[in-house]
C-alpha cells in the first residue's frame, strides 16, 4: 500500500476533488440573474413594445435616511390642544412640526416603486416565473454528466489501484424521444504479484422513440411551451399590477391630503364657533342674550373642538399607514405636499380624453388580462389534445449499440466488429386507461371553464369601464353641486352669525349653519379627489394609462398617453 500511496494519481485526484468542491454561489446567482433578465427584456419588448429595466435586488436603506428623525431626537408626537390658537393657525389646524420632508406626488410614486414591500414581492413573482422557464429551456439542451472513481485494493499476493470514469450526454428530441451517448473507461494497475496494466473502454449509444403515446412535438414540448406562455402571462399581469399600484399610490396620497383638508375645515369651524361663543358671552353681559343660549354656544364650541381632534387623529393615522405602504417606518419625518390638492383645484375637472363608447372598445382591444384569458383558452385546447394522446397505446422503439475497445491497454481503440447492437419494439395495449380517461374528461371541462372565464372577463371589463364612466360623471356633477353648496353655506353662516348677534336667531341655527358649511367644504374636496381618481381608474381599465420606469403615470389626451 505504501507504493500506492507514493503514486502520482492519488494526490492529483485529491487536488482535483478539492478544486471541484470550491463552489462560488455568487457565480450561480449572477448566471441566473443574467438569464432571467434577458428573458424578461425580450418578452417585455415583444408583449408590451417596451423593454425597461428590471431588477429584484433589494434597494439600499440609505436612500431612506433623509426621512429618519435626527440623531438623539426623542420628542413625541405633540398632544392635541386648542389652547395654542396662534401655533395651530400656523399649521392650519395641525400642531406644527419641524424638520419634515415634504413629499410631492411624483416623489411618492417613485419612492413606492423602489421601496414598497408589496411591490417588491410582485416583482419577485415575475422573476420566479422566468426562473422556472430557464430550467425548462435547460432540459432541452444536451445534458452532460460525468463521474470519476478511484480505488485501491490490497490482498495477499496482490496490490492494485484503479481509476474508472463514466461520461454521458443525453438530448431530448422534438418528437418525444431521446438519444444518449456514453463512454465508460476502467484503468487498473497491479503493483505486485503478476505486474500488469489493463485499460478498457465501452462506447454506448441508445435511441428511444415513442411511436404513439407521448410522441409528437405538441406532447414532448408541452412543459417548455407552458413555461414560456406563463412568462408572457406574468409580464402582462405585472404590467397591470404596475398600473393598479400607481393608481393605488395616487389614491392613498390624495386621500391623506383630503383628510388634511378636513382638519383645516374643522379647525376653521372651531374658530368660527369659538368666536360666536365669545360674542355670545359679550351679549350676555350686556343683557341681550339669555344664559341658556350662551351655554349652548359653549356646548357647540366643545363639539367643534372634539370634531377637530378626531379629524387630526384620522389624518395622523392615514399618514402613518401611507408611510408604511411606501416602505417607510411610521415615525419617518414626512408630510405630503398640500400644493398637490391646490393644483387639482386650479386645473379644475379635466376631461377623460376618451368617449364612453370608445373607452369600452379600447378596453376590449387592449386589455392585457383579456389577452391572457384568450391565451388560456388556447392552453386548455392544447391540454385536450395532449389528453387525447394519453389514451393511445404505448408503442416504443429502442435502438442500442455498445462498442468495446481492444484489450488489454488500448482504451481508445474501439472495435465495432465486437460490438453489440439491438433494436426493440415494445407495445403495451391500452387495457387500463381510467386515469387517462379522467384526465381527458377533466381537460374537456377545463376547456369549457376557460371559455366561460374569458367570456365573463370580457363582460366584467365592459361593466367596469361603464361603471368608471358613471363614477366620473357622478363626481363631476357632485363637485358642481358641492361648489354651489359651499357658497350657499358660507352665506348662510354669515347671516346666522349676524342674526344671532341681533337676537333674531338661536345658537342652534348658527350650529347648523356651521355644520352645513364644514360638510360642504369637506365634500367639495372629496368630489374633486374622486373625479381625479375616477379619471385614473378609467385610464387603467381601458389600458390607456402609461406608467414610466420610475412608477409615475402620464396624462392621457384624446385617447392617447
Amino acid at each position: 500500500m505504501a507504493s500506492l500511496a507514493r503514486g502520482w494519481w492519488l494526490p492529483g485526484l485529491l487536488v482535483a476533488c478539492a478544486a471541484c468542491c470550491k463552489v462560488k454561489p455568487e457565480k450561480f446567482r449572477a448566471d441566473a440573474d443574467r438569464e432571467v433578465y434577458q428573458i424578461l427584456s425580450v418578452q417585455r419588448a415583444r408583449v408590451l413594445g417596451t423593454s425597461m429595466g428590471f431588477s429584484v435586488e433589494p434597494t439600499s436603506g440609505s436612500a431612506l435616511a433623509r426621512f429618519a428623525a435626527p440623531a438623539g431626537a426623542t420628542e413625541a408626537e405633540k398632544a392635541l390642544s386648542a389652547a395654542d390658537i396662534e401655533g395651530l393657525d400656523k399649521g392650519q389646524g395641525l400642531p406644527p412640526e419641524e424638520g419634515l420632508e415634504r413629499l410631492a406626488l411624483r416623489a411618492a410614486l417613485e419612492l413606492a416603486a423602489r421601496h414598497s414591500r408589496d411591490y417588491q414581492t410582485r416583482k419577485e413573482d415575475l422573476y420566479l416565473t422566468a426562473l422556472t422557464l430557464t430550467l425548462e429551456r435547460f432540459r432541452w439542451k444536451p445534458q452532460w454528466s460525468g463521474t470519476v472513481a478511484a480505488s485501491a485494493t490490497d490482498s495477499p499476493g496482490s496490490t492494485s489501484a484503479g481509476v474508472s470514469s463514466d461520461f454521458s450526454v443525453t438530448k431530448l428530441l422534438d418528437l418525444g424521444g431521446q438519444v444518449t451517448a456514453s463512454l465508460a473507461t476502467d484503468l487498473f494497475r497491479f503493483s505486485t504479484g503478476d505486474p500488469r496494466t489493463t485499460a478498457t473502454s465501452l462506447l454506448a449509444f441508445e435511441y428511444l422513440q415513442p411511436l404513439c403515446r407521448r410522441s409528437g412535438r405538441l406532447v414532448a414540448r408541452e412543459a417548455l411551451t407552458q413555461a414560456e406562455r406563463d412568462v408572457v402571462y406574468a409580464v402582462r399581469t405585472f404590467e397591470r399590477l404596475r398600473k393598479s399600484f400607481c393608481v393605488d399610490v395616487t389614491s392613498r396620497y390624495y386621500r391623506v391630503l383630503q383628510q388634511r383638508d378636513t382638519v383645516m375645515n374643522q379647525w376653521s369651524n372651531y374658530k368660527r364657533i369659538r368666536q360666536a361663543r365669545i360674542d355670545a358671552e359679550k351679549l350676555e353681559k350686556e343683557g341681550e342674550m339669555a344664559p341658556l343660549e350662551v351655554d349652548q354656544t359653549r356646548q357647540n364650541e366643545l363639539r367643534a373642538e372634539a370634531n377637530w381632534v378626531r379629524a387630526v387623529r384620522q389624518y395622523r393615522e392615514q399618514l402613518d399607514e401611507f408611510k408604511v405602504f411606501l416602505g417607510l417606518p411610521p415615525e419617518a419625518r414626512v408630510e405630503l405636499d398640500p400644493a398637490e390638492v391646490a393644483r387639482l383645484r386650479e386645473a379644475g375637472l379635466r376631461e377623460a380624453g376618451v368617449a364612453p363608447a370608445e373607452a369600452v372598445a379600447t378596453a376590449l382591444e387592449r386589455r392585457l388580462d383579456l389577452l391572457t384569458a384568450a391565451d388560456r383558452v388556447a392552453d386548455a385546447e392544447r391540454a385536450v389534445e395532449i389528453a387525447k394522446n394519453g389514451l393511445q397505446p404505448d408503442v416504443d422503439l429502442k435502438l442500442a449499440a455498445s462498442v468495446p475497445t481492444k484489450e488489454p491497454t488500448q482504451f481508445l481503440r474501439f472495435e465495432p466488429s465486437r460490438g453489440t447492437y439491438s433494436a426493440t419494439l415494445t407495445a403495451e395495449l391500452p387495457l387500463r386507461r381510467v386515469e387517462e380517461r379522467n384526465t381527458y374528461r377533466s381537460a374537456l371541462v377545463g376547456l369549457e371553464r376557460a371559455r366561460r372565464a374569458a367570456e365573463q372577463l370580457r363582460e366584467d371589463v365592459k361593466l367596469a369601464v361603464r361603471q368608471d364612466w358613471r363614477t366620473l360623471d357622478e363626481a363631476a356633477a357632485s363637485h358642481r353641486i358641492e361648489r354651489d353648496s359651499v357658497a350657499l353655506a358660507q352665506q348662510r353662516e354669515r347671516a346666522s352669525r349676524e342674526l344671532l348677534r341681533l337676537g333674531e336667531a338661536t345658537a342652534r341655527d348658527l350650529l347648523e349653519a356651521n355644520e352645513a358649511l364644514v360638510n360642504a367644504q369637506n365634500a367639495l374636496t372629496r368630489t374633486l379627489v374622486d373625479h381625479a381618481l375616477a379619471r385614473l381608474a378609467l385610464w387603467r381599465d381601458t389600458e390607456l394609462l402609461r406608467v414610466g420606469e420610475d412608477g409615475v403615470w402620464q396624462e392621457v389626451n384624446d385617447g392617447k398617453p
